[in-house]
């Protein structure tokens, strides 16, 4: 039986020292077991050579063609998302704001957590803790739960083609359940950013957004947006649709 990864670079840092380097095909990939390598990496100007992310399946058609804050390279596109979550989305003010829906939460959470505890029923408490204390579209909420869990595998470092491209001329199965996958997410996300926009009143990280867009309609896109909805999660929950479905 193979070793759990993060065992088996272990045992190679005791071998070959803090530092050092492996191929996934024709990727290298630099493993750092050092904290303060770690941070010589990432201060100065190393964090900016080192910043960017391989530009892999998942993110294509999933992450809007690596255009979100999670899988975008480093550039004047980046450093704008960058600039709307700091100032947008994760700032003092926005924070204290929507400080009664994070204090809902974590009351919705230790309730289901009480009740809950001696369940086994794992599948369960994942889809409330998305759709609340009362789902009446199950079907919708499973839906939402294996789009997530979807999403979450094929994130992984477990397509082969990403590191090896001639893989692709024998075709890619994966590929096409990659772009299901993220169509599916689109499609769910669109019908939230739809929902949230005819809620005139509301008052939700994404209602904030779509106020922007009003203002910069080519900027805050439908995908920008989209975009930052996956990358935060908590934004999907601050519209209350998720609660009424």
């Amino acid at each position: 039986m193979k070793p759990p990864v993060h065992r088996l670079l272990q045992r190679f840092s005791e071998k070959y020292g803090p530092i050092f380097s492996l191929r996934y095909g024709s990727s290298r990939v630099v493993v750092i077991t050092s904290l303060s390598l770690v941070q010589e990496s990432f201060t100065g100007t190393n964090d900016v050579i080192l910043s960017s992310r391989p530009l892999q399946l998942t993110a294509k058609y999933v992450g809007y063609n690596h255009t979100t804050v999670g899988t975008a390279p480093y550039g004047d596109h980046w450093r704008n998302l960058r600039r709307i979550c700091s100032l947008e989305i994760l700032s003092s003010n926005r924070l204290t704001s929507f400080l009664y829906i994070r204090k809902d939460e974590i009351r919705r959470m230790l309730k289901r957590l009480s009740r809950d505890a001696h369940s086994d029923d794992d599948g369960s408490r994942f889809t409330h803790g998305y759709y609340g204390d009362d789902v009446d579209n199950k079907e919708e909420a499973e839906r939402f739960k294996k789009l997530v869990h979807d999403i979450s595998m094929y994130s992984s470092a477990n397509n082969s083609r990403d590191y090896l491209p001639v893989l692709k001329l024998f075709g890619n199965k994966f590929e096409k359940e990659v772009m299901a996958t993220g169509k599916s997410m689109d499609e769910f996300l669109q019908r939230l950013l739809d929902d949230c926009r005819r809620d005139k009143d509301g008052n939700t990280m994404v209602t904030h957004l779509l106020s922007l867009q009003q203002q910069e309609p080519d900027y805050y896109s439908d995908i920008t947006i989209k975009g930052l909805m996956m990358s935060t999660r908590s934004a999907a929950k601050t519209c209350e649709y998720l609660d009424q479905l």
